[in-house]
């Protein structure tokens, strides 16, 4: 039966310990054991290990992972050092020194724009169209006008000279020359309205 304050205060009259450093001798975390190689993830989301394909996720399409084949028949997929995915073995033993002899294919870095960024209109539903694809802006922005820049392999949209979005290029390289021909857009018509 003792009061809230005193139980509280009865508690922090214990210091902390501080805490121990580790000794310079002290053993290493070892790192999991089993066949590393890498892999890009596909669109559809998954990765292919010896004529099998193993599920990784959309959201890192493009992407390469790191897939980790431990003795326990288990498939590890982590991206940056993040564990992703965990299956159990599907693919054939006989086809793992083969898998990972290959070396996956590096994907072209395409060139930076140059010369001036082209300007579009945002339409009504929060989008621009560039090179014959649609790119997403936003709502807030509906009626404006933006910035548009091809950078390696991703579009990049901004205003005023800040950056808004940036996303993967979908649209066809051969294209391109006709976005950059009209800088300013699609001429208006002059039935349109101003």
């Amino acid at each position: 039966m003792v009061a809230p304050a005193k139980r509280f205060a009865l508690a922090l009259e214990t210091a902390p310990r501080a805490l121990e450093e580790p000794a310079r001798n002290a053993p290493r975390v070892q790192e999991p054991e089993g066949r590393r190689l890498s892999r890009r993830v596909t669109k559809q989301g998954r990765v292919t290990l010896a004529n099998f394909d193993y599920h990784v996720g959309r959201w890192l399409a493009d992407e390469t992972v790191e897939i980790l084949i431990r003795e326990n028949d288990l498939v590890e997929i982590s991206h940056r050092g993040v564990l992703v995915a965990t299956h159990a073995r599907r693919h054939r033993v006989e086809e793992e020194p083969a898998a990972l002899k290959r070396v996956p294919k590096a994907s072209p870095v395409r060139p930076e724009t140059t010369g001036c960024p082209v300007v579009r209109k945002v339409d009504s539903a929060g989008n621009i169209s560039f090179a014959g694809a649609s790119y997403r802006v936003g709502m807030r922005l509906c009626l404006e006008s933006v910035e548009v820049r091809v950078v390696g392999d991703t579009v990049q949209i901004a205003k005023d000279g800040r950056l808004l979005r940036s996303h993967l290029a979908k649209h066809d390289p051969q294209k391109e020359h006709g976005a950059f021909a009209n800088p300013a857009g699609r001429p208006r018509r002059k039935n349109q309205a101003s």
